[in-house]
């Protein structure tokens, strides 16, 4: 879905793009992300972010994941109106975004959706790419962090897990870049050739 929709009343469409990359862990994103920021001369954005980035460690201890998700999906609107006023100064690459609330609560075992009025208020991205790898890439990249104290580790160790999110990631329409041996600089080559091209703007339904 793009941010922009019929209602006269709704802003209009920003000057600079907002990109978004999605994935599991272990897939690059935050890497890509911030090379394609870099080359965009944007902002590289990374979600949760405000106070939602300090309390997420609270929440990703044990809290049930139709709890989780309503604190994930309220972080996401927090950063909806951050990157709004961002975007009218400079690009916007988005290191996860609805997408990844979505797909990872789901993968838990929640059964989550996303009501029509919260997806009409949000900003949508213009481009939105999700980068997989396969299982023994992710697990040996993982095991090179150093954030072992991430609030998620337990979540991001989890090869089933990985799996199962990242298929949920490819349900729906959404392009798909494997980055398990593509270099990231060619990858940013890859997603600059559709931002550059008006007309690939997309429109892509959420899974």
């Amino acid at each position: 879905m793009s941010r922009e929709t019929h209602d006269p009343n709704r802003r209009q469409a920003p000057r600079h793009p907002f990109v978004v990359i999605e994935g599991v862990d272990g897939t690059g994103k935050s890497t890509v992300a911030e090379l394609l920021a870099n080359e965009l001369r944007g902002i590289y954005f990374r979600t949760p972010s405000g106070p939602y980035a300090t309390l997420r460690r609270f929440v990703d201890k044990g809290f049930d994941p139709a709890i989780r998700f309503r604190f994930y999906l309220e972080a996401v609107a927090h950063a909806s109106s951050e990157i709004r006023a961002l975007i009218d100064h400079r690009p916007v690459v988005c290191d996860r975004y609805l997408r990844s609330t979505l797909v990872y609560h789901r993968a838990l075992g929640a059964c989550v959706d996303l009501e029509p009025e919260l997806e009409d208020a949000l900003i949508m991205p213009d481009f939105e790419f999700v980068l997989t790898a396969s299982s023994g890439v992710r697990n040996e990249r993982l095991a090179r962090r150093d954030d072992r104290d991430a609030s998620d580790r337990h979540i991001e160790m989890n090869s089933t897990f990985l799996d199962r999110a990242q298929e949920g990631f490819l349900a729906g329409e959404i392009v798909a870049l494997d980055t398990s041996r593509t270099a990231p600089r060619e990858l940013v080559k890859m997603m600059l050739g559709q931002i550059r091209q008006p007309a690939c703007a997309n429109g892509r339904a959420l899974p």
